[in-house]
């Protein structure tokens, strides 16, 4: 059996069209491996992010914890000021009290001297 000349270069062809799919076929599976291994390097660093977070995940359950006693102790320490502003006051008030009755306490004694016994 002859072959002719365009069966070879039909079959040239083809082998060349199989030679250049077995290439991408190549390239795709070095595409492929270089996408697995960037996929594990991303994993690896998920994982690296998850254990960097984990103090930072146990601190925020800790403040959740201790809202509720910060909270009433915000409420201890407001009713402490506004006590405190009340006793301001009072001793503000009888400060001022006192101080006007020594002052008229004073005044009297004064007059009094003047009145009775620098006269005498």
């Amino acid at each position: 059996m002859t072959i002719d000349r365009d069966h070879v270069s039909i079959l040239l062809e083809i082998k060349g069209d199989i030679s250049a799919a077995v290439a991408r076929i190549e390239n795709i599976n070095v595409r492929l491996d270089e996408s697995a291994a960037s996929r594990r390097r991303l994993e690896d660093g998920q994982q690296g992010f998850r254990d960097a977070l984990q103090p930072v995940t146990m601190l925020a359950a800790a403040v959740a914890e201790m809202k509720p006693r910060v909270d009433t102790m915000h409420k201890q320490v407001g009713e402490l000021l506004e006590f405190k502003a009340r006793i301001s006051f009072y001793a503000s008030a009888v400060g001022a009290a006192v101080s006007g009755v020594l002052f008229f306490l004073w005044e009297g004694l004064k007059w009094g001297y003047e009145r009775f016994f620098q006269h005498h």
